[in-house]
């Protein structure tokens, strides 16, 4: 009797339980507790824990040379160098004297301001020994009426394009090398336009088939003529663009771009709500810039963010890949970029550093040069938008 009575108290037991488990709300110590929530949070970057900083690439590494004629775009002109040419050619194991009869500069046309017509390339020869050191005063006193190789008009309906020069005749003679030179040509580009603030974009030596060119053809002294007729083409040795000494953008302001190239870091402090446990649904990095942002019409550039491996200032290694970029155009407002997988690496048992590097998509390349404002700005510091799902309470565990 007592065994009868012992095993259907148990079952009555067994009964309650499940009934209750069944009853949402009813067993607060193993179930779940409540519904799914999504929440938002904005983090500021750390203060002070942004920067600028510059050195990471040169102005020879340039892919376009954005070419313009002051107003709110600045002076900005080109120097290509070439490699040294000679005036022989081997056939066989001889080698045989060029008699030049013509000599073509070839230069493309990237982009340029289809809102204003008129534009003109002015084309100079300058000293075969220049090289990057060459200032901009410099610069401007080389480019007289006498070193003038050609005015070539670049047609209203052009967008793009090559521009092959041909030169033959009298005009060789603006060819001829000093000594010094070495039979290196050295060229200049300059835009005229009817007004200020026009700019343009001609390829230049990392630009693929937009590369500048220069050509010497001519005729040799051999019986075969099938051979008589030769070329001799040369490359860039060294290009790149020249513009007045930049105004010193202050260390309140994070620069991207610009001359010299710079690069910018920011830093956040992810809260440990976010760090140990939380899930982000999305992460959205806001940049404010200081001062518009100038182009010629229909522009645009790139950023680019990588996070970082190890968080070491100015030398920091950043991933190889970009975690995020987006295009920005001409007078744009507030950036904003989707972080939301860069952030979550901030996450887990071996997070990486809490920081973000922004870099311009083509550095020395470009006319747009964003200035966005920090943490020391009186406004508008870099910020997280973060949208988490905080976990699910296990009450009682």
């Amino acid at each position: 009797m007592r065994r009868f009575l012992l095993l259907a108290a148990v079952a009555l037991a067994a009964a309650a339980c499940t009934e209750r488990l069944t009853t949402p709300g009813n067993c607060p110590a193993l179930c779940p507790g409540g519904e799914p929530e999504v929440r938002d949070t904005v983090l500021t970057a750390v203060p002070g824990g942004d920067s600028s900083f510059s050195g990471y690439s040169s102005f020879t590494e340039a892919s376009s040379f954005p070419l313009a004629n002051g107003g709110a775009l600045g002076e900005s002109r080109a120097v290509i160098r070439f490699i040294q040419r000679g005036d022989s050619v081997i056939v066989g194991a001889e080698s045989f004297e060029l008699a030049i009869d013509s000599i073509i500069v070839r230069v493309v046309l990237q982009e340029r301001d289809t809102t204003v017509g008129n534009l003109q390339l002015a084309i100079y020869r300058l000293p075969g020994t220049i090289d990057s050191t060459l200032t901009w005063t410099e610069l401007d006193a080389l480019m007289t009426e006498a070193n003038r190789l050609r005015t070539i008009s670049i047609p209203d309906s052009a967008r793009s394009g090559p521009f092959p020069l041909l030169f033959t005749g009298a005009e060789l003679s603006k060819f001829d090398f000093a000594p010094a030179d070495s039979s290196r040509l050295a060229i200049g580009l300059r835009l005229i336009a009817p007004q200020p603030g026009v700019g343009a974009y001609f390829g230049a030596s990392r630009s693929g088939d937009a590369a500048p060119v220069f050509q010497t053809w001519g005729t040799i002294a051999v019986d075969d003529t099938a051979q008589q007729r030769q070329l001799l083409q040369r490359a860039v040795a060294q290009n790149f663009p020249v513009r007045p000494a930049p105004t010193p953008v202050t260390d309140d302001l994070l620069l991207v771009g610009g001359d010299p190239a710079s690069r910018a870091l920011i830093r956040f402090a992810l809260p440990d709500f976010l760090r140990d446990s939380a899930t982000i649904l999305r992460a959205t990095l806001e940049l404010t810039p200081d001062r518009p942002i100038v182009g010629i019409p229909g522009d645009s550039t790139r950023l680019d963010v990588n996070a970082l491996f190890a968080d070491f200032g100015a030398k920091s290694v950043p991933l190889n890949s970009p975690a995020s970029l987006t295009w920005i155009k001409p007078g744009a407002d507030t950036i904003r970029l989707e972080m939301t997988q860069l952030v979550r690496t901030w996450q887990g048992a071996t997070p990486l550093p809490a920081a973000l590097r922004i870099r311009h998509g083509f550095e020395w390349s470009s006319f747009m040069t964003p200035i966005f404002r920090s943490t020391r700005s009186a406004s508008g510091a870099p910020r997280l938008r973060i949208t988490y799902r905080p976990p699910f309470a296990l009450e009682g565990f």
